[in-house]
């Protein structure tokens, strides 16, 4: 099949596009740009998406919110950890390159680039959606290893339970 066959070349245009995020991110100017760009303060600059971009924002959306759900207890932690690099006291869950949303916005464009039908573009995301689920809380417990024992944040808890908010 076309992925089997450019699967290195997806696999490194999403990490040049993963990396491109990272720099816009920790670039102030550009991060500014981009989020004030987002913000739309009127209809000027408004774009219609086809049909297949449109579907891939939700895909996109949704295998996020998938995998900061199974990943919540490592990217407690690591949210921390990746603010204290940033020099920050607040968890940087949009600015985190490492986040979720911003791996899979990674994942669309690259997949984007080596796909050219909509369709076929959506069917590879949702097979990589249980890869994804299964190793990246995986890696983010060992990116969170590797920052304690570099000494960011070495006395924070490794992982979190969440409190139940209902009481019986």
């Amino acid at each position: 099949t076309t992925v089997e066959r450019d699967w290195e070349r997806l696999v490194g245009e999403f990490r040049r596009e993963a990396l491109a995020q990272v720099a816009r991110e920790l670039d102030p100017e550009q991060s500014a740009d981009h989020h004030r760009a987002l913000a739309v303060p009127s209809l000027e600059g408004l774009t219609l998406l086809d049909d297949d971009d449109l579907a891939q924002n939700i895909v996109i959306r949704e295998l996020a919110a998938m995998l900061s759900e199974v990943c919540a207890e490592e990217l407690y932690t690591l949210e921390r950890r990746i603010a204290a690099l940033l020099g920050t006291d607040e968890p940087a869950s949009r600015g985190n390159p490492l986040a979720p949303p911003m791996l899979c916005q990674a994942l669309g464009e690259a997949c984007r680039l080596i796909v050219a039908d909509g369709e076929t573009r959506l069917l590879l995301m949702r097979r990589l959606q249980g890869h994804l689920r299964t190793a990246l809380p995986t890696i983010y417990r060992q990116v969170n290893g590797y920052l304690i024992e570099r000494r960011v944040l070495p006395d924070l808890k490794r992982t979190y339970r969440r409190e139940n908010s209902g009481t019986r």
